[in-house]
């Protein structure tokens, strides 16, 4: 993400927030929801502290890329950890719609990508299935 230069940690951080309190959002965080968790962080450079740090005591305020395809990465790193565990609580849902409100994408956009990986729930994703429900939306 070219938003996050190499050194900033506290983006990455943010980011991670954001899926942990999406992970938390039905009570439990199971373990391939901690192992897509664990990869982020890994491939974000984080120490494993880190990750453990923001399940305790995920950032309250996290921060929020102003560009677009920016926050279309975290939307799709929130509906990639949705599917981690072929496990769709309304809990989990209802935070992808709240981010996905605070990212700027509009609720009908986001339905149909959680409609997209519902109907993957328990095969590949093929890798432009997601594209495509964005390109309904461009103008």
């Amino acid at each position: 993400m070219e938003w996050i230069d190499s050194s900033d940690s506290y983006k990455k951080r943010s980011i991670l927030s954001i899926l942990v309190k999406m992970a938390k959002a039905d009570g439990v965080i199971t373990a391939k929801e901690y192992r897509y968790l664990s990869i982020l962080s890994e491939r974000f450079g984080l120490e494993d502290k880190t990750l453990s740090a923001l399940i305790t005591t995920p950032i309250d305020d996290p921060l929020i890329p102003s560009n677009e395809q920016n926050r279309m990465t975290i939307m799709f790193y929130l509906l990639l950890l949705l599917k981690s565990d072929h496990n769709f609580p309304s809990s989990e849902e209802r935070m992808i719609y709240h981010y996905g409100f605070k990212l700027g994408f509009r609720e009908s956009l986001v339905r149909d990508f959680i409609t997209v990986i519902k109907q993957y729930r328990a095969k590949a994703l093929p890798p432009n299935q997601l594209i495509e429900v964005v390109k309904k939306y461009l103008n």
